[in-house]
């Protein structure tokens, strides 16, 4: 089949009844000699989080029209978030290091571009994307994308997804 492995196993329901599970593998496939496995795209996601303070207020609005467009979250005071930032690559394996991507690198990079940037900061008075840009959850990932996007090299960034709390996330594919 396709040059896919096929494994047939019985076992036992519940109720006592057998049944077969097949399943496929792609990692013992047998190709003809000389031909190469097709390159497999995987996608990796690391994890991280940090605390930032934001106010949504648009200068070119008035007073009214800024509460009444963002009611509560136009308080020049500001509030916070403790955000969860999921950042995905994807890539092929590397056959030397069986990795998509070097881990510690792209920890590193995350620290360096987003959260030594970002956390434990007023987004509107201490990150320069917001100094002329309201921090929305919306905006703040696509901020993250512009920073990690041109320093990753070994894997693509595919996705940015950013949780502002545990029901309300937004994900940033990049720009098409």
């Amino acid at each position: 089949m396709d040059g896919l492995a096929q494994n047939v196993q019985p076992y036992l329901l519940k109720n006592g009844r057998q049944h077969t599970r097949q399943t496929t593998s792609h990692y013992n496939e047998r190709l003809p000699s000389g031909k190469e496995p097709k390159a497999r795209l995987l996608y990796l996601t690391r994890k991280a989080e940090f605390a930032a303070s934001h106010y949504y207020h648009n200068p070119e609005l008035s007073p009214e029209e800024n509460r009444r467009l963002f009611g509560k979250c136009n308080n020049p005071n500001g509030h916070g978030h403790n955000y969860v930032l999921e950042v995905t690559v994807k890539g092929e394996i590397d056959p030397r290091s069986g990795f998509v991507v070097d881990l510690k690198q792209l920890k590193e990079t995350m620290h360096r571009e987003v959260l030594d940037a970002m956390d434990h900061r007023f987004l509107n008075k201490e990150v320069p994307e917001f100094f002329t840009r309201i921090p929305t959850t919306e905006n703040l990932a696509v901020a993250i994308w512009q920073r990690l996007a041109p320093k990753l090299t070994n894997a693509k960034l595919h996705r940015v997804r950013v949780y502002e709390n545990h029901d309300l996330f937004v994900d940033f594919y990049g720009e098409e």
